[in-house]
């Protein structure tokens, strides 16, 4: 059980929806449901992705997918709505905002800490099992695995830091053929079905481009 001081109210700073969106849980499905979050808003990290855990401040790997609210320029949360500097920030779905909104805490950190990876929400329980468009997620994450890429792009930059990326040209080719691949395949999916472009990063999170940036790669 979290104790939460009563007399300590949020000082609607904004930083915590600045610094990214929440991940999202099973309990956040109504506000689907009810058309108050999109996936046009909601970005998958995927299975075997490096990322920053924003709990506890430490770089981990995905063991499972985490689904989260993305403005369309990959930082922060997609409901901060703007206001003058000398206004407190503000949320356009507040009073209707997901779980980990709720929970988060800047006196208690420990709350969002102790649901933060509990019933997390999963692609497969927006699309359904059965649904065409799951089977092409499905096939894309066989078919370039998170961590398949991040192994290649993590060798590759390793070579590189010590000048030694002539020893890993098979390595080059196999990224940037996974790369090339993957790009035809978004392009295939969003030709051949209905799909809007903006619910892509639901659907296949971000592309391989987008994901080796951070380690000083660039594959155009």
């Amino acid at each position: 059980m979290h104790i939460v001081d009563s007399n300590v109210s949020c000082r609607r700073c904004g930083l915590c929806c600045r610094k990214g969106g929440p991940g999202l849980h099973t309990e956040d499905m109504p506000l689907f449901d009810a058309g108050t979050l999109s996936v046009s808003h909601v970005i998958t990290l995927r299975r075997g992705e490096t990322v920053h855990d924003n709990p506890t401040g430490k770089i981990t790997t995905l063991q499972n997918e985490v689904l989260r609210l993305c403005a369309p320029d990959g930082k922060g949360c997609p409901y901060l709505q703007e206001v003058p500097k000398d206004q407190p920030s503000s949320c356009s779905i507040h009073g209707t905002h997901p779980l980990e909104c709720r929970t988060l805490s800047c006196t208690v950190p420990s709350a969002l800490q102790s649901i933060y990876t509990n019933t997390r929400l999963k692609r497969v329980d927006l699309l359904g099992k059965e649904s065409d468009i799951y089977a092409a997620v499905r096939y894309h994450d066989e078919t370039f695995p998170a961590k398949l890429i991040f192994d290649l792009a993590s060798h590759i930059a390793d070579r590189i830091k010590h000048k030694t990326q002539s020893q890993c040209r098979a390595e080059i080719t196999r990224l940037s053929d996974l790369a090339s691949h993957e790009h035809a395949f978004r392009l295939t999916l969003l030709e051949r079905t209905s799909i809007p472009e903006s619910h892509l990063f639901f659907l296949l999170g971000r592309p391989i481009p987008t994901l080796v940036a951070p380690l000083g790669l660039s594959i155009v």
